[in-house]
């Protein structure tokens, strides 16, 4: 919002915590074109957007599908989603395992990565 003055900014998530605190940061930051809304993407009105982006939150929902086409209605013509999410190794597990049986250091990082999505990612969906 900062950098973008003309444009309108608008922060959406699930989690009130999240927005309240978002909230706060914003006040001390001054910028009247940011603000936050509580709510699910699948409400969104369609033809809303002009870019929507997502980072590393797609693989947390519960229906990624589903949010994944209301972002898609919710974009003008034109307009464009923008998504960064995790990287795996591998397409599958198996391929994972390959990975990991022949790099030490990757699979002390495979492991960790799946104790977060089992105690973090699997629980937030």
């Amino acid at each position: 919002a900062n950098g973008f003055p003309k444009c309108e900014v608008v922060g959406i998530d699930l989690d009130r915590r999240s927005i309240s605190r978002a909230q706060q940061l914003a006040g001390v930051l001054h910028l009247p074109n940011l603000r936050f809304e509580c709510r699910d993407m699948a409400g969104i009105k369609p033809g809303s957007y002009d870019l929507v982006l997502n980072h590393d939150c797609i693989h947390d929902l519960a229906s990624p599908v589903r949010v994944l086409r209301a972002v898609m209605l919710s974009l003008k013509p034109g307009g464009i989603f923008f998504s960064m999410e995790p990287r795996v190794v591998a397409e599958d597990l198996a391929g994972c395992i390959q990975v990991a049986s022949q790099d030490t250091k990757m699979a002390d990082a495979l492991s960790m990565q799946y104790g977060m999505s089992a105690l973090h990612c699997m629980t937030v969906s």
